[in-house]
């Protein structure tokens, strides 16, 4: 299931006539901000080498350049920095889809041969967080809102054992995202090789 502006939509309270087209304007400044982080990159455990890092920006930048070809991410809506860590700024329908496809190309890879065998595979901490930006800088790092804060903040508060949270403005919809989340993370952290 794919979580679209539309499916937020239907848990919000009904607006009354008059306030329909304000309203729209809210939901049309609507972002995503997916913010992200490798697990174990740098712990003692599982120090990562140099060729592992590179292997990582590789990665996600054949994801994020996916979904700039796509139309889904201006030019300069999309960062990696420390080596292991990543951000990116789209319309909140896409947030899902994007968050899936950075996990996909994190776990396997994006390649037009999905038959060629590949030996990437990491986990990463990854959060949604929808809602609007209130300053948007040329660079995304130097960016703010709700979006970004929500998104960095529940990043930082999430469990050991997630790895994938989306976050809104709503509360009553917060409690099924957290669901779906709990969901994809039994999918992709144990199911997905």
């Amino acid at each position: 299931m794919l979580l679209t502006i539309r499916s937020i939509l239907r848990r919000c309270p009904l607006i009354p006539y008059k306030d329909y087209c304000s309203y729209l304007l809210y939901i049309v400044a609507m972002y995503a901000v997916i913010t992200g982080d490798i697990v174990d990159s740098t712990s003692p455990r599982g120090k990562f080498t140099q060729d592992q890092f590179s292997m990582i920006d590789e990665n996600l930048s054949k994801a994020f350049g996916l979904m700039r070809d796509k139309g889904w991410l201006g030019k300069e809506d999309f960062i990696s920095f420390r080596g292991d860590s990543f951000q990116c700024l789209l319309s909140a329908e896409r947030g899902l889809e994007a968050a899936l496809l950075i996990k996909a190309a994190l776990k396997g890879g994006i390649s037009d041969d999905f038959r060629k065998p590949t030996p990437l595979s990491w986990s990463c901490k990854l959060v949604v967080g929808i809602g609007e930006v209130t300053y948007r800088a040329k660079q995304i790092s130097n960016s703010n809102g709700p979006a970004f804060q929500r998104s960095g903040r529940k990043l930082d508060e999430l469990p050991k054992n997630h790895f994938m949270a989306i976050v809104s403005p709503w509360d009553s919809t917060n409690e099924e995202l957290d669901l779906i989340s709990r969901y994809l993370d039994i999918v992709i952290e144990r199911l997905w090789t």
